[in-house]
């Protein structure tokens, strides 16, 4: 129950008790027991009425018609103007709560009450009307503008709820596109990770080798391979810093690797040379201007396929390297030939073992990922005795 509606049927069922003309109803009617039963029987149904037309608007147009009914229609009944006040706040309540129902029994408690009026008037009509007449729009135009406004409230409501549903669903999308976000960020910066420590982990494994078995006979060749595990493990200590800064900046698009300009490739070719692998690296054309992103992807690729070779190939494997520059592309192959063991002879178990192996550590998924990015694609495969990874990306019209 609301306090608002409860606290309205108390007042007027006071202004109806304080105004009712009981000295006038005592002198022109005989005071009987069925006229102050009609009159409690009225006022309580009205009080009901006020009390219910929020909650039960389609029970309070009943009861509102009933008490109307008994004012006008029962012996020595004890209409009042104030009928009209209060028929007109039941119609409210059904314009601004009730359902399309309601809204029809509305209409036709409206008929009823406007017979129930003429049987009241019946004496006077045909002698003076007016009053009849007077009576009938007044209840008419009450009810009617009150219905109307409690309609717009209604509409109100309901457009306000759709606003409400609109701005719920909105949040929604947004928390799920930054879930997706999230959950994107989260995956590159494992790649960027996976590429750092991996790249890094591999130069310095065949670099400690190298430099224990030289560290006897050679031991200007050891002290060459401590100092490119000290370099490569600053270099990967910069670039972890360099992500941890970009999380912590929320610098989404900012690069984590310079532009091929600046020889990310040439220095891993060098740090490959400096493990004791042979390395050819080659380009082709005049280097292209490319976004940042587009050569960060590019250098990881790079990065991600020599690792591969170095984890999986031959010890012998020779790696080529290549770029290769042409009008709306950019092209970078990374192969080894598979070694002294896969000269003349193939095993095809060694290469699905090769890419398994690959495939475990999610490194074709992430070049390929890179790739896309910028609309470019990456093929990866055997190539005659050894593997192969070409990459390309488009190049922007300038």
């Amino acid at each position: 129950m609301n306090p608002l509606d409860l606290a309205l049927a108390l007042a007027l069922l006071l202004l109806q008790l304080a105004i009712q003309p009981w000295s006038l109803f005592i002198q022109m009617y005989p005071l009987s027991e069925i006229s102050i039963g009609v009159a409690v029987l009225s006022l309580t149904l009205q009080f009901g009425a006020l009390l219910l037309r929020r909650t039960f608007p389609e029970l309070a147009i009943i009861l509102i018609c009933a008490a109307l009914i008994a004012n006008h229609l029962a012996p020595y009944g004890v209409a009042s103007d104030l009928d009209h006040l209060v028929t007109a706040l039941v119609f409210y309540g059904v314009g601004a709560y009730g359902q399309r129902c309601a809204q029809y029994e509305a209409g036709v408690a409206l008929l009823v009450i406007i017979a129930s009026l003429a049987i009241y008037w019946r004496g006077f009509i045909q002698s003076d009307p007016a009053p009849f007449l007077a009576d009938v729009v007044l209840v008419c135009v009450l009810s009617a503008i009150a219905y109307f406004l409690g309609a717009l409230r209604a509409r109100g409501f309901v457009r306000l709820r759709q606003l409400d549903a609109e701005a719920e669903a909105a949040l929604a999308q947004a928390e799920q596109r930054e879930q997706i976000a999230t959950l994107a960020e989260r995956q590159r910066i494992a790649r960027e990770m996976h590429d750092v420590v991996a790249h890094t982990l591999s130069i310095v494994i065949a670099q400690a080798d190298g430099g224990r078995y030289a560290a006897k006979k050679d031991p200007q060749a050891a002290v060459n391979s401590l100092r490119t595990i000290s370099e490569m493990s600053r270099s990967a200590l910069a670039d972890i810093r360099a992500i941890i800064g970009i999380l912590r900046d929320g610098e989404e698009t900012a690069p984590l690797t310079p532009l091929l300009e600046d020889g990310q490739i040439e220095k891993i070719v060098k740090s490959v040379e400096e493990s004791g692998r042979e390395v050819v690296f080659t380009t082709h054309g005049a280097p292209p201007v490319l976004p940042m992103g587009a050569s960060g992807a590019l250098v990881k690729i790079c990065q991600e396929s020599v690792t591969n070779i170095l984890k999986h190939g031959a010890p012998d494997a020779k790696i080529t390297i290549a770029l290769k520059y042409v009008p709306g592309e950019i092209a970078l192959t990374v192969e080894n030939d598979g070694g002294s063991a896969g000269h003349g002879h193939a095993r095809p178990k060694d290469m699905r073992d090769h890419r398994d192996a690959i495939d475990r550590g999610h490194g074709i998924i992430g070049m390929r990922e890179r790739a896309e990015a910028f609309g470019g694609q990456v093929d990866v495969g055997p190539h005659g005795d050894g593997w192969r990874v070409c990459a390309r990306i488009p190049v922007p019209k300038r």
